[in-house]
């Protein structure tokens, strides 16, 4: 398995230096090829000052820096050096129209157990007064009529009882009513409320795929001029040491 290229050996510096530190070995190192006292080749020069400017670019950014250690920790993974932009999480509108809906079902509930309750209630409120109320009218009745037969008791008995369930319907049909009125207006209001959060998700999450997006661009677009300027770099130093090669004729041979 080939070995990595060890670049904090070509700058000479340790694992720990600092971007001060690397930035200021490649300086030196650079200014010491650019003197000419060097004793390498136009090819040699050319590797080297390569093998430097490859290692400066490693090693002066953070996130290629930390990949480039991964890569020496782990041989078999060659350094990846690229442009990642996470993207913010949101929730699923999904899963926030299943939690609205859990919460409405729950209310209607709650609202129905209400009104079992407040029905039985009102029966047991209706029943107590019962037997007074019957025993009003039957009073009534003796009163009018004089002392009632236990025929005509009994009528009266049935008639109170008549009175009372049909007042006793009508109260659990209004009651019913209202209930139902009520329960539809509540779900409508719970269905537009789910139709604007749902809105609302849908708005948030296109902005901030546009905003993410936007943001990777950016960064590919800032990696690409950085990589061109160290391509021009490279090449206004090597185009140099061609000028200064060639006003120095003899050289290659002397060495």
């Amino acid at each position: 398995m080939r070995k990595p290229i060890d670049f904090y050996e070509i700058l000479g510096v340790p694992r720990e230096a600092s971007e001060s530190e690397i930035e200021a070995a490649y300086d030196r190192l650079l200014k010491q090829l650019e003197s000419g006292g060097h004793g390498l080749d136009a090819k040699q020069l050319g590797h080297r000052i390569n093998l430097l400017n490859q290692a400066y670019w490693a090693l002066s950014d953070r996130a290629r820096r930390t990949s480039y250690d991964l890569s020496l920790d782990k041989p078999g993974s060659p350094p990846r050096f690229s442009v990642e932009v996470q993207e913010p999480r949101w929730t699923s509108p999904k899963a926030i129209l299943n939690i609205v809906g859990r919460l409405i079902v729950m209310g209607l509930m709650i609202q129905i157990g209400f009104m079992l309750v407040s029905f039985y209630m009102a029966s047991q409120a209706n029943n107590a007064p019962a037997s007074s109320e019957k025993g009003s009218i039957l009073k009534g009745y003796d009163a009018i009529n004089g002392k009632l037969s236990p025929e005509d008791r009994k009528t009266g008995e049935e008639l109170a009882e008549a009175r009372r369930r049909e007042a006793e319907a009508e109260q659990f049909q209004r009651t019913q009513e209202e209930a139902m009125r009520r329960q539809k207006w509540e779900l409508e209001e719970n269905l537009r409320y789910a139709a604007e959060v749902s809105s609302n998700l849908r708005d948030a999450e296109e902005q901030a795929r546009q905003k993410a997006e936007e943001e990777r661009r950016h960064q590919a677009e800032l990696e690409r001029e950085k990589q061109a300027q160290e391509r021009e770099r490279i090449e206004r130093l090597q185009e140099k040491w061609r000028s200064g090669n060639n006003t120095k004729p003899g050289n290659e041979n002397e060495e």
